[in-house]
């Protein structure tokens, strides 16, 4: 991702703690065993059309997707 498009998504990310929209996952968390952990994988997409947002935070859900479990 070019540097530009990776500082606005990071600013994306930002604000979704800022608005307590997401948390960080405690280190101890992540030792848990397969299956008592869950997160939500997210991605940029751009859209230079936009007026508005030309880059904003896609969750990775649907029905097509397999859960990642942190290890």
């Amino acid at each position: 991702m070019a540097k530009g498009k990776w500082d606005a998504f990071k600013a994306v990310v930002d604000e979704y703690f800022n608005l307590n929209h997401a948390e960080r996952v405690p280190v101890c968390d992540l030792k848990k065993p397969d299956g008592a952990i869950f997160y939500l994988p997210m991605h940029g997409v751009v859209r230079e059309s936009s007026t508005t947002t030309k880059l904003r935070g896609v969750r990775c859900i649907g029905e097509n997707y397999h859960w990642h479990i942190a290890e």
